[in-house]
């Protein structure tokens, strides 16, 4: 009967190292999501959007957060770096609490749902002159849909 050999000090490391990369990986897996429950973030006040810059870079900015219908939606003026980095690439990430949500920003264009949501930001948030002449006339208005 053969033994087997046992294992060293270096093989039991190897294997916990393994172990503990493997777990991390996991939790990382499990830490993304593509579908946000918008009814359970609804009280959210800031949220992080994550996207491109052109040269690569990953920008983090903190932004407002509205649920309005069972959808999420999300707001930029025309000048800002971030919307410019989802006009070339929506595929974006959102940051609400610890748990990222992999989202597609999709542009709203419609003048009725345009004014609804804007007129649903100033209810949650306030109205605010000097943030809204910072933002414009015409804010870029987005809403998140799974990737």
């Amino acid at each position: 009967m053969q033994r087997l050999a046992r294992p060293t000090r270096s093989t039991a490391l190897l294997a916990a190292g393994a172990a503990a990369c493997l777990a991390a990986a996991a939790a990382t897996a499990a830490d993304t999501d593509t579908d946000v429950d918008w009814a359970a973030v609804a009280g959210a006040e800031t949220v992080r959007v994550l996207t491109a810059d052109e040269d690569g870079d990953e920008r983090v900015t903190t932004i407002w957060l509205l649920v309005q219908d069972g959808n999420g939606y999300i707001r930029t003026s025309r000048r800002s770096s971030w919307g410019d980095n989802v006009e070339r690439n929506p595929a974006i990430g959102l940051r609400i609490d610890a748990r990222d949500y992999e989202l597609r920003a999709v542009f709203i264009e419609d003048e009725a749902v345009r004014e609804k949501i804007v007129a649903g930001f100033e209810e949650k948030y306030g109205s605010n002159p000097i943030l809204n002449w910072i933002r414009g006339d015409d804010p870029r208005i987005m809403r998140l849909d799974p990737r």
